[in-house]
């Protein structure tokens, strides 16, 4: 997992790269996460990228974003948009 805040358009890219040297290769059902948003700002989206579909999430009380990703295939990538408060 790697994360990348794009400030200037309110959002974090969020990218998961399942690499395997063996092959076939097997998608991962489920991989639980959490992303802290930047100081001052809260979580409003999380979208798929580049299709732009939305995915589910939960914010605990300090602001903290849980989701699932599913199916890993090989990569996925995901915007995180917030609003700065």
């Amino acid at each position: 997992m790697s994360v990348a805040d794009q400030r200037e358009k309110n959002r974090r890219i969020v990218g998961f790269l399942k690499c395997r040297q063996q092959t076939p290769t097997l998608p991962i059902a489920r991989i639980p996460f959490t992303l802290r948003p930047p100081r001052g700002a809260r979580f409003v989206s999380l979208r798929t990228a580049p299709d732009g579909d939305p995915v589910d999430f939960d914010l605990d009380a300090d602001g903290v974003l849980h989701a699932t990703l599913t199916d890993l295939d090989t990569l996925a990538m995901l915007e995180a948009g917030y609003r700065l408060e």
